[in-house]
C-alpha cells in the first residue's frame, strides 16, 4: 500500500466475507484485495486469489477464484478514541474485544450464512 501511495496511486483495502459454492450458503472465511485509482482508473487486484487458483498471470480482476463477496470493511490501522484510551483495530471487519486498559483481542469470528432470497 505505502509503495503505492508513493508511485502516485490512490488505495484502498478491502475485507470481505468470501462465500465459495457451500450449498448451506456459509461463508468460506474472510478475504481481502487491494483498490487502486489512479489517472481516474479505478482497479481491484487480488493476488491472493490468483494465486490460490495456481495462476501467474496477475493482473486487476476480482474472483479468479469462483465466489461471491461481501464487502465489510475500508481500510487498515483504525484508531478510536474511547475513555481518554487510544483503541487500535488492525481490520474493523470481525469482532474485536476491547479490554479496560485500551488493548484489543480478536473474537471469534462469525458464521455468516448467505440468504438464498
Amino acid at each position: 500500500m505505502a509503495a503505492l501511495r508513493t508511485a502516485g496511486y490512490d488505495t484502498a483495502y478491502l475485507t470481505c466475507y468470501f462465500f465459495d459454492d457451500d450449498p448451506n450458503g456459509i461463508a468460506a472465511g474472510m478475504h481481502c484485495w487491494v483498490r487502486t485509482r489512479h489517472e481516474g482508473l479505478i482497479e481491484d487486484w487480488d493476488i491472493a486469489h490468483f494465486k490460490k487458483a495456481g495462476r501467474a498471470d496477475v493482473h486487476a480482476a476480482l474472483n479468479p477464484v469462483p465466489g461471491l463477496r461481501v464487502t465489510l470493511a475500508h481500510g487498515r490501522d483504525h484508531v478510536y478514541r474511547w475513555n481518554g484510551l487510544d483503541i487500535h483495530l488492525p481490520i474493523p471487519s470481525r469482532p474485536n474485544w476491547v479490554l479496560a486498559d485500551g488493548s484489543t483481542i480478536w473474537g471469534a469470528p462469525p458464521i455468516v450464512t448467505l440468504s438464498r432470497d
